[in-house]
């Protein structure tokens, strides 16, 4: 502050630019200890890196949850008895790591604080920035299911009202040439989500096969039409996957 006091010029720009030398020594003593925040940052973002590609492409959920629990209680108890918490585990990780190492590798006391005290703070903030995300991803997920269940049971409903009208009333020499009232657009969509479930696949393959006709280029007599949404109907109501889609 000295050196600061004899730059009279110095102290006029600070002057107008209102900050006072207080101010200064403050933002000074913030720039001489950002190493540790840009470390704490770095830790941050490239555990929550690691996290979300765990999540996404592993689709790993659950152990993070639990993962998660463990941070949080270990963090929560070593913070309300002032460290003691994780003391108690030092020499027990120490032996651990000498067994593993087979004695090549010693964790010395202080890098074990550094590890509690700066590296699981930031795994720990990782983690809850993960439950965020799952959180809100879970909601939309929710909601985007909701209207597609809505519109599976629509399109079911209205199927059977097709058939059953179609074939209770005589219609001759007619074609169809693209049914509205079923998105089998959706069906598609839907039925390729399920590759595991051997009817909505058998669906796949015959919507796959009406292609044409689902995108109005081509028409279908009426009894293959019939034939055609009774298969589909069929395929669906007989499907587990539908069925427990619907009862979720």
């Amino acid at each position: 502050m000295k050196t600061i006091n004899q730059n009279e010029k110095y102290i006029e720009y600070l002057n107008t630019k209102n900050i006072s030398q207080e101010d200064l020594l403050e933002f000074i003593k913030k720039m001489s200890n950002i190493d540790y925040p840009l470390i704490f940052m770095s830790i941050y973002l490239s555990l929550l890196i690691e996290i979300l590609v765990i999540y996404f492409i592993f689709k790993i959920r659950l152990s993070l949850f639990g993962i998660a629990f463990f941070i949080y209680a270990f963090i929560n108890l070593n913070i309300f008895s002032e460290g003691i918490f994780s003391s108690l585990f030092y020499p027990s990780l120490q032996k651990f790591l000498e067994w593993y190492y087979r004695g090549s590798f010693y964790l010395e006391y202080n890098d074990y604080v550094t590890l509690i005290n700066q590296i699981m703070p930031a795994m720990k903030e990782a983690l809850l920035t993960f439950i965020i995300i799952d959180v809100v991803g879970q909601f939309f997920t929710d909601k985007r299911e909701k209207k597609s269940r809505q519109k599976l049971r629509f399109i079911l409903r209205s199927m059977e009202n097709m058939i059953e009208y179609l074939n209770t009333n005589s219609i001759k020499n007619v074609k169809v040439k693209k049914a509205k009232v079923v998105d089998f657009n959706f069906l598609l969509h839907f039925s390729r989500k399920y590759k595991h479930d051997k009817k909505l696949n058998e669906l796949t393959i015959l919507l796959k096969s009406k292609q044409s006709f689902i995108k109005g280029s081509h028409s279908l007599e009426l009894t293959d039409f019939v034939i055609f949404l009774e298969l589909c109907h069929k395929n669906l109501s007989e499907s587990k996957a539908v069925s427990d889609f619907l009862e979720y």
